[in-house]
């Protein structure tokens, strides 16, 4: 009887441990969800907007240190989605920047957010036709911040207005005009600019052919800001 009790007992705690183990492997915690930022990219001009196909995108943290390569491409929608791992998410969110690479067309307004769930971002962009003709289409979103104005030559005595130069605001860390793409634009027939959502202390590049380039650190508040060019 003392044997068959012992066996009893024996058998009973091997079957309890061997519960405990698969209890524990069915309460083990799942992984985050991903993240998903997506969006449409858009060509405004003077009869309204269009989704626009096959341009490439710049999808970053938002670090003014980090730098690459267009990583996706919208499609022939216009549409680009960009997944992030729930467990790549730090506390705090994710911060990205989205910008566009597509000749002969500007970015406006920056666009950026800090992703903390499934976010849509659409990007906005105006052909260098339209620009340098109309200025910014009334189609165009504009998100505050904004720095406006004009692009001026005084050397002949008046505001003679500067059109087609390129107006470009980034961080600009390497002293380089490169890497100043985070909004860009280019001024119309009255030398008028407009570039929105620098919310943050940027540099501000403009350059003309036929002037030299002016550099200066701008952004933080909503304000007119004229920029005279010398000629070279």
């Amino acid at each position: 009887m003392t044997r068959l009790r012992s066996a009893l007992c024996l058998a009973f705690l091997v079957a309890a441990c061997g519960e405990d183990r698969r209890s524990v492997v069915a309460t083990a915690p799942s992984p985050a969800n991903d993240v998903v930022l997506s969006g449409t990219v858009y060509e405004h001009g003077p009869f309204g907007r269009r989704p626009l196909a096959s341009v490439p995108l710049d999808i970053t943290e938002l670090n003014p240190w980090v730098r690459s390569e267009p990583q996706f491409v919208s499609d022939a929608e216009g549409r680009y989605r960009f997944e992030i791992a729930g467990w790549q998410m730090p506390r705090g969110g994710y911060g990205v920047r989205v910008r566009a690479a597509a000749p002969g067309y500007r970015q406006p307004c920056r666009v950026r957010a800090t992703l903390m769930a499934d976010t849509t971002l659409d990007v906005h962009l105006v052909s260098d036709t339209t620009l340098s003709e109309y200025g910014i289409p009334p189609s165009l979103p504009i998100a505050e911040p904004r720095l406006y104005g004009r692009v001026l030559d005084r050397t002949k005595g008046w505001d003679a207005p500067i059109a087609g130069a390129s107006v470009a605001a980034g961080f600009g860390y390497d002293g380089s005009d490169r890497s100043l793409d985070d909004a860009t634009t280019l001024t119309s027939a009255a030398g008028q600019y407009l570039i929105c959502g620098v919310d943050s202390m940027l540099t501000l590049a403009v350059s003309a052919q036929g002037y030299r380039g002016a550099r200066t650190e701008v952004g933080g508040q909503s304000s007119p800001y004229d920029i005279e060019l010398t000629p070279r």
